[in-house]
């Protein structure tokens, strides 16, 4: 017998029962205790909790999920397990957004009871279903699968109550979205999404659900849809294929019913129809078909005859004309909120008032006044006050109108609030009080205690959209196919759990927990701290590019034959062996990377005025401004004034000058009206157009480069407008120059003006400065001639401009570098140094035979006494090499050292560490390299992380960038020596001479067209070139013999700057010397010169 408490007595009850939430509960009765959990029961053992729920996904509000276990956890909090952590996190629902639980294959159902199943919808959007246990005249007693002792639900609180299953009803709910299927192309049921209250939504155009479910002959139809942006536009059918039934469309502003041939108006609907409910109700053997509102008023009727379904089983499931429920959006959004199907008795419908309670029973045709409703506990006689009836003739109870739901709705909105629903189709709400392994605390609004319900056959768990702020995670972790935003901390306080030393601290959690040990894991930190005590990484430090593929960033502090002294942040002041350091930065000073204060800026005018350059700004009106040194780091930032709506200026970037004799990458960043249109030059000279027309403000714009190794990202005002791939023939060097002009001609009108401000040459964290060496410079560095095979050189010093210089490293201190090249000891300013890269012996060429035409590759850089000469632009030819792969060799390296690595690390200035991590001290993570010994890193320094359990370092992948890997010298082949009377050496022999147009050192031009009549001397040349220097007077000796109308000599120079050859004829004193200038080495290859010297007759 359900018996009424009075408010004292649930007052006096209140304080044990939240206590029980800590503990046992009591014995007490009623609602003096957490409902749902029987009187007396005892909670789950400690072994039960901690083995945890089943599996589960965890979902942050920033979008981030996590696949694990619930475990049995604090009040208020959410204690999560995943695999990759030691420990389970402590978490606050307000930075979660929900949980997800895998659904077993076997439902759980629902012990033996006697009685009809019911389903109550309360004024909130709580829907349980179950069994009905008592009613009293001011609460009903509810049975439900999810909850271990019958609810005492508030009248008040309810809505309806009504009959499922049997013959109280066919179908009533929507279900899951596993139970609807889709037709037509492309469509498909995850088109729409289900809520924790049930209401399925799409926001689709042509999104739609089919639902099989048998109808009766005579049936009623029920469904509510709301549309957020009014204006309905909808289908809604009976069948599988609404077209072939008594169906709802809307027809302009109109929604009418349908079949076949005839149709009615329903009802005329716009902007502000943001609900339907409609009640259909269909007599299938004669036809007819009815609209009605939800009171049973007519809205319109048809008839018409409907074929029936095809009996056959194989043919069932693509039956055009199943019976069903279908509905079709064509709506910014729709919301299908309830759908019921009933057996109708086919006789009139009544007119009911749904602003009164009312009660509906199986064989009445009428609604009856819900006056005194009661039914003792246990019983199956319902109580109408004078009257009794069976329980199971209830079809339908309303205990409130349905506008108390809305008013519900609005003064406690469902986002306020945590929600789990249950595949059942029962679903709750309420304050989060607790969540266990096996079940979950909640204090509904209706319930003036909290309320337990278990998880098995849970569905999801939602929790309060803005309970509290939303919480930010610099950090991105990422481990077994999954990414998370957190932060990442140190490990510590000696737990043997904390061997991985870090730990991860996802929004929410009250602590940052440690990875576990046989987790592998990336972290990417996010933005710089900017109160820590760590500075951000600059351009000007000095680096080591270890064998190890490690770098170390810090301070060179000097060079001897048997070592490196070294000081960084990470390792104090050290010493190396030199052998296994690979190569070294020593540092970038007295140069400028923002505005125009640099002293490498260089003005390239064809008319005075036509640039006026100041510390902060440039100002363009013809010509080209450069640097060819200053890209010495992967970003680029400046801003860009058009002084007028129009005007056309191209980027070089990567070049060694400002002309097309230097391979330069190109970008066009043109202005026309308010649009900036931007893209790139190909080999041709053809502008390459993006397609987008990007607006712009006040014609001005921000423009952004970021490099990698493989390609340019342009950005315009923030946004991504272009990406330039970078290809090894449009390098020659580390410079970018703005020259005004290019692209359409249309863009290039007199008057225009152009300021660049603003500018500024930047490395992003855990960047390391690139030096862009032209290819066909590195080539012929590393190629060593057969001069030198006895003493090869050991060193090769890269100058800011990309020019490369061999020889021998002796020593190098604070402000120089001792340096042996060229038969002598320079002493070289630091300053003009970037790197010094270490040379191994050089390997064999491909082949050391002559007998082959061709085969010869070009002598290299030697002077008149055979000694070495500074390199700069070289040709193009590349050598193949003869050592072991790269991987085979460095695999084999790596392995050499016999270490084992945990971490591998990428600090903010550009560090790469292999550690075995150790552990943690003042609050710095502390490991171990192979070359460096002991390292001491802050968190604040770090930019990545991989983590991995301990590998040899050979297994633990590759640490990105492997730098200055490929500078491997190669010995050059003999050179081929015609024998008296052989054939020819080269192919070219005896055919037509290719033509060819070369600018001349003069400026003039070379046209070999012009020279018809003439024999023409080619001697392709280079001023490091010893053999060159040798040859060439004894070749310009015998051309002297002939007068020059005769024969026409030309010495071809292979890709060197005109500086660089002025300086060298007039040291020479040859500076009447013809020459021609091969920058791109174009009539070289033309001519099939694979070695320098090499002379061409043509007659």
């Amino acid at each position: 017998m359900l018996r009424r408490l009075s408010p004292c007595r649930i007052r006096l009850l209140i304080l044990p029962a939240l206590l029980a939430l800590l503990g046992p509960l009591g014995d007490g009765r009623g609602l003096a205790q957490i409902q749902g959990r029987p009187p007396g029961s005892a909670p789950p053992s400690t072994a039960d909790r901690l083995s945890g729920s089943g599996p589960s996904v965890l979902r942050w509000r920033n979008g981030d999920e996590l696949s694990g276990k619930i475990l049995a956890g604090p009040q208020g909090l959410i204690r999560f397990a995943a695999a990759p952590f030691a420990a389970p996190f402590d978490l606050r629902p307000g930075q979660l957004s929900g949980l997800r639980f895998a659904l077993a294959d076997e439902p759980p159902s629902l012990p033996t009871a006697a009685g009809p199943e019911f389903e109550v919808i309360l004024k909130n959007g709580d829907r349980l279903s179950g069994q009905v246990r008592a009613i009293n005249e001011t609460e009903v007693a509810f049975s439900c699968l999810h909850f271990p002792a019958p609810l005492r639900i508030p009248r008040d609180a309810i809505l309806r109550l009504a009959r499922i299953g049997g013959d109280g009803g066919a179908h009533s709910g929507l279900g899951e979205i596993e139970d609807w299927s889709s037709y037509g192309r492309d469509r498909k049921p995850t088109e729409w999404h289900a809520d924790l209250r049930g209401e399925l939504t799409t926001r689709q155009w042509s999104g739609n659900l089919f639902r099989e479910i048998p109808l009766p002959e005579k049936v009623e139809v029920q469904f509510h849809a709301r549309f957020p942006s009014g204006n309905p536009n909808l289908q809604v059918g009976l069948l599988r294929e609404p077209s072939n039934g008594p169906m709802l469309e809307t027809w302009d502003q109109n929604l009418v019913l349908t079949h076949r041939s005839r149709f009615a108006k329903v009802l005329s609907m716009g902007e502000n129809t943001r609900e339907l409910h409609l009640r259909l109700f269909w007599d299938q053997r004669s036809g007819r078909i009815e609209v009605r509102d939800p009171a049973g008023r007519l809205l319109a009727s048809v008839s018409g005859e409907t074929d029936p379904e095809n009996p056959e089983p194989r043919r069932q499931l693509s039956d055009p004309l199943r019976r069903g429920f279908s509905i079709l959006s064509r709506n910014p959004e729709i919301r299908l909120l309830a759908l019921e199907v009933r057996p109708w008795d086919g006789k009139p419908v009544p007119v009911i008032d749904l602003t009164q309670p009312r009660i509906r029973l199986r064989g009445e045709s009428r609604s009856l006044p819900a006056g005194s409703v009661t039914l003792e506990t246990d019983s199956d006689r319902l109580q109408l006050g004078g009257a009794v009836r069976a329980l199971d003739q209830l079809v339908e109870w309303v205990l409130s109108p349905e506008s108390d739901r809305a008013d519900a709705e609005s003064a406690n909105p469902p986002d306020s609030l945590t929600r789990i629903a249950w595949s059942s189709g029962s679903s709750i709400s309420g304050r989060f009080i607790r969540l266990d392994d096996d079940r979950i605390a909640l204090q509904p609004e209706w319930s003036p205690i909290p309320i337990e319900s278990t998880l098995p056959g849970a569905r999801e768990i939602r929790f309060p959209e803005n309970a509290e702020a939303l919480a930010g995670g610099s950090d991105q972790l990422r481990v077994s196919g999954t990414s998370l935003r957190g932060l990442v901390r140190l490990a510590g306080g000696g737990d043997p759990r904390d061997s991985t030393l870090l730990a991860w601290q996802p929004p929410g959690a009250e602590r940052a927990v440690p990875f576990a040990e046989d987790a592998s894991i990336e972290i990417l930190r996010g933005t710089f701290a900017a109160n820590a005590s760590d500075p951000p990484p600059t351009l000007g430090q000095g680096r080591l590019y270890l064998e190890t593929d490690e770098i170390l960033t810090g301070n060179l502090v000097s060079i001897e034959s048997n070592r490196i002294v070294f000081e960084s942040r990470i390792t104090g002041r050290i010493e190396i062996d030199p052998v296994n350091v690979r190569a070294i930065d020593t540092g970038i000073t007295g140069r400028f990377l923002d505005g125009f204060r640099d002293p490498e800026w260089e003005e390239f005018e064809a008319a005075e005025e036509e640039i006026t350059l100041t510390p902060e700004s440039a100002t363009l009106r013809g010509g080209t401004l450069g640097n060819p040194s200053i890209l010495l780091g992967d970003r680029v930032h400046f801003e860009a004034d058009w002084q007028e709506n129009y005007g056309a200026m191209t980027l070089r970037l990567f070049a060694s000058g400002p002309d097309s004799n230097h391979p330069a990458t190109d970008v066009v960043i043109a202005a026309q009206g308010n649009r900036l249109f931007i893209g790139k030059l190909n080999e041709s000279g053809a502008f390459s157009f993006s397609g987008d027309q990007i607006p712009i403000t006040n014609n001005r714009a921000v423009i952004d480069l970021t490099a990698d190794a493989r390609s340019v990202a342009v950005r315009v005002n923030g946004k991504p407008a272009l990406s330039v791939e970078i290809e090894p023939e449009n390098i020659s060097g580390n410079g970018i120059f703005f020259k005004m002009g290019g692209g359409w001609q249309g863009w290039n009108q007199a008057g225009s003006e152009i300021v660049i401000r603003d500018f500024r040459v930047e490395s992003s964290p855990g960047s390391v400065p690139v030096r862009l060496i032209d290819p066909r410079a590195k080539t012929n560095a590393l190629a060593i001639p057969r001069t030198m095979r006895d003493r090869p050189p050991t060193h090769l010093l890269i100058a800011p401009n990309g020019d490369l210089l061999r020889g021998t490293l002796e020593s190098a201190k604070a402000d120089s570098v001792s340096f042996h090249a060229n038969g002598a000891s320079l002493e070289v300013p630091r300053a003009r140094i970037s790197s010094i890269v270490r040379l191994r012996p050089p390997s064999p060429a491909p082949s050391q035979t002559a007998s082959e035409p061709g085969e010869s590759a070009p002598p290299r850089p030697i002077d008149d006494d055979g000694e070495e000469q500074a390199v700069d632009r070289e040709e193009e030819a590349e050598i193949p090499p003869a050592a072991p792969s790269l991987d085979e060799a460095h695999r084999r390296l790596l392995a050499s050292y016999g270490f084992k690595v945990t971490h591998h690390l990428v600090l903010r200035d550009g560090t790469r560490l292999r550690l075995d991590g150790k552990g943690v001290e003042e609050n710095r993570l502390t490991g171990t390299s192979a070359i460096l010994g002991k390292c001491r890193v802050s968190l604040e320094q770090i930019h990545r992380i991989d983590r991995t359990p301990a590998r040899p370092m050979e297994e633990a992948g590759p640490l990105e960038p492997v730098a200055f890997h490929d500078w491997h010298p190669l010995l050059t082949p003999d050179p081929a020596i015609p024998e008296e009377g052989g054939a020819p050496i080269s192919p070219l022999v005896g055919k037509e001479a290719p033509e060819f147009t070369l600018s001349l050192l003069d400026d003039s031009t070379f046209s070999l067209a012009e020279q018809r009549g003439k024999v023409v001397v080619l001697d392709f040349w280079a001023t490091w070139c010893g053999p060159c220097i040798k040859a060439m007077p004894e070749v310009m000796g015998a051309v002297s013999a002939f007068p020059p109308t005769a024969v026409t000599f030309l010495a071809v120079n292979q890709a060197e700057t005109p500086p660089l050859i002025s300086t060298f004829l007039e040291t020479r004193k040859w500076q009447s010397t013809p020459v021609a200038l091969d920058f791109n080495l174009k009539v070289s290859q033309s001519y099939q010169v694979e070695a320098i010297p090499h002379t061409v007759v043509i007659d």
